[in-house]
């Protein structure tokens, strides 16, 4: 949830902004619209993940796009 704060965005920009599979994205969207996407997806998948109880197969799927948003952050 911090990702909606202006700290935590302006914390990110320059990771982001050099990151070779990143940086094209603030040509695209603001520092702060990013930072915000970014918070959605992350709690988005954190639910998909809590969901195991219940649909085991889609919280496989969030555990999947996890593996990718830590592979990505790796790239910083």
């Amino acid at each position: 949830a911090m990702k909606f704060t202006a700290y935590a965005a302006e914390g990110i920009r320059p990771l982001v902004g050099n990151c070779p599979l990143m940086g094209w994205v603030y040509g695209v969207m603001s520092v702060t619209g990013f930072a915000a996407l970014l918070g959605v997806v992350e709690i988005g998948v954190g639910l998909l993940i809590a969901l195991r109880p219940a649909w085991p197969a889609l919280s496989a799927v969030g555990s999947g796009l996890e593996v990718g948003m830590f592979t990505t952050t790796l790239t910083f």
